[in-house]
C-alpha cells in the first residue's frame, strides 16, 4: 500500500520511541541511542541518533549533526525488518541531503548523492510524500547546476505527486519549487507571480517546518526574497525595499539563523539591483554576523564577497581582494546564479583590469553548458562584448554578436534593468 505519510512535521518529531521517549530528555538523546544500540535495538537506536543531530537553542553545529546522522545511517542498515530498515534509512538520506544543503550549498555532491539513494528508497516502497521530498532537492540541485530539463523533468513530477497526495501543505512547496525554477532560469514574470502566491498562501504556523525538510530555509522568506529579486530585475526599484523588509523581518521572527542568511544575502543583491549600494552592504555585514555566530561558512563566504562589492562601488580598493577571495565560495553558495561572477568581473573592469576581466567572463561564458539561459547570464554576454570592443575595434563583429545574444536572452526573460544596459552597449556600437 502507498504510504502518503508526510515527512516529520519538526526536527524533534521523528519517531521516537514511546517507552523511553517519555522518560529522557531531548538534551541526552546521544546517550539513549549510544544504550539502544548496545543492546541490539538499531530501530530504537536510529530515532534517538536523528533527535540527536538537532541542536535546538544552539549554534547550527553541522559537523556534529551530520556525524550523528552518520551513526543513524549505520543503526538504520542494522534493522531486521525490510520495509523499516527502507523507511529508517530513507528518512536518515533525506535529512543528510538537507543538512549538506544547509552547510555546503544545494551543489554539494554528498547531499546529491543523499537524495539520490533517499528518491531511490522512496520509490521502493512508493512513500509519495518522501518522494516530493527527494525529487524537490534533486530538481533544485540540478537547476542550480544548470541541467535545466532535469530540473523541468522533476518538475513535472512534483507536480504528478501533488495531484495525487491531497495536502495543502505541499502544494505550497510545489509551488516554492516553481518560484525557484523561473528563478533559476531568469523569467522575472514567472518567479514574481509564483513568488507573490506563495506570500499570500504562507503561513509561518503551518510551513515554516519545510525550512527543515526541503532547501534549508523558510519558504516564506525564500518568497519574499524572489519577489525582491524580480522587482529588481524587472526595474521596479520602488518596491524592492518593502519585500527586502518583509523577508528580513520574517527571517528574524522565526529565529531560524540558515532563514536570516539566507533573507539577508539575498536582500544584498536585490539592493544592488535597486541602486541601494548602502543598505546592500548593511545587509552583507549583517548576513556576516549572523553567519560567523552560528557557524555558516558559506554564509559568511558570501556576506564578505557583498561587502567587498560595496566597497568597490564606495571607492574602497580592498573590496576587490575581498572579493576574489570569496568568489568560489560564494558561487558554491550556490542561491545567486550568476551575479558573483557578473560581479567580479565588473569589479575587475572599473579597477583597470580589463585583460583580466575578459578572460574570466570568456572563460565563465564557455564552461557553461547552456550559455543563453539563467538569470544574471545576459550580463556576461553584455560585459563581454563590451570588453572585447574596448580591448580592440577589430573584435567589432565578435562584440555585435554578443550584445545581440544580450539583447535576445533579457528580452525573454524581461529583466528591463539588464535590457536597457544592453540595448544602449549594442546602439552604441551600431552609431
Amino acid at each position: 500500500m502507498a504510504d502518503t505519510r508526510w515527512p516529520f512535521a519538526s526536527p524533534v518529531d521523528v519517531a521516537a520511541p514511546t517507552p523511553l521517549g517519555s522518560m529522557m530528555p531531548l538534551s541526552a538523546p546521544e546517550i539513549a541511542a549510544y544504550h539502544f544500540g548496545r543492546a541490539a535495538e538499531p530501530e530504537k537506536a536510529c530515532a534517538f541518533w536523528m533527535l540527536a543531530a538537532q541542536k535546538p537553542g544552539r549554534r547550527t553545529a553541522f559537523a556534529e549533526s551530520i556525524a550523528n546522522l552518520g551513526s543513524a545511517l549505520a543503526e538504520a542498515e542494522r534493522i531486521g525488518d525490510l520495509r523499516k530498515r527502507i523507511r529508517a534509512t530513507m528518512e536518515v538520506q533525506l535529512r543528510l541531503g538537507a543538512e549538506f544543503n544547509i552547510q555546503s550549498g544545494p551543489l554539494n555532491a554528498e547531499a546529491l548523492a543523499a537524495l539520490e539513494r533517499a528518491y531511490s528508497l522512496a520509490k521502493e516502497i512508493d512513500a509519495k510524500p518522501q518522494v516530493f521530498q527527494a525529487a524537490w532537492g534533486l530538481s533544485l540541485n540540478a537547476a542550480h547546476s544548470r541541467q535545466f530539463e532535469r530540473a523541468r523533468l522533476l518538475g513535472d513530477e512534483l507536480l504528478e505527486i501533488g495531484r495525487k497526495v491531497a495536502d495543502d501543505d505541499l502544494q505550497l512547496e510545489g509551488l516554492h519549487h516553481r518560484w525557484g525554477y523561473w528563478y533559476l532560469r531568469g523569467k522575472t514574470a514567472g518567479m514574481l507571480e509564483c513568488a507573490r502566491e506563495g506570500t499570500v498562501r504562507y503561513e509561518s504556523e503551518r510551513h515554516h517546518r519545510f525550512a527543515h525538510v526541503f532547501a534549508g530555509h523558510d519558504p516564506g522568506v525564500c518568497a519574499h526574497c524572489i519577489e525582491a529579486i524580480a522587482l529588481g530585475l524587472g526595474g521596479q526599484f520602488q518596491s524592492v525595499g518593502e519585500s527586502v523588509k518583509a523577508a528580513v523581518s520574517l527571517a528574524d521572527s522565526l529565529q531560524h539563523p540558515p532563514s536570516l542568511a539566507y533573507a539577508l544575502g539575498m536582500a544584498s543583491v536585490a539592493l544592488q539591483l535597486a541602486g541601494d549600494i548602502d543598505a546592500s552592504g548593511d545587509m552583507a555585514q549583517r548576513e556576516i554576523q549572523v553567519a560567523e555566530r552560528y557557524d555558516l561558512p558559506l554564509q559568511r563566504a558570501l556576506g564578505l564577497f557583498m561587502l567587498g562589492l560595496t566597497r568597490t562601488q564606495q571607492g574602497d580598493s580592498t573590496g576587490l581582494a575581498m572579493m576574489e577571495a570569496n568568489h568560489e565560495a560564494a558561487v558554491r553558495r550556490g542561491h545567486l546564479g550568476m551575479y558573483p561572477d557578473v560581479a567580479i568581473v565588473d569589479a575587475l573592469a572599473r579597477a583597470g583590469r580589463a585583460e583580466e576581466a575578459l578572460a574570466r567572463v570568456t572563460r565563465t561564458l564557455d564552461l557553461l553548458p547552456s550559455p543563453e539561459i539563467g538569470v544574471h547570464v545576459s550580463e556576461l554576454w553584455r560585459m563581454r562584448g563590451e570588453l572585447m570592443l574596448a580591448q580592440s575595434a577589430a573584435n567589432a563583429a565578435v562584440a555585435e554578436r554578443c550584445l545581440r545574444a544580450a539583447v535576445r536572452i533579457v528580452s525573454d526573460q524581461g529583466a528591463t534593468v539588464y535590457q536597457a544596459r544592453a540595448e544602449s552597449a549594442l546602439a552604441r556600437l551600431l552609431d
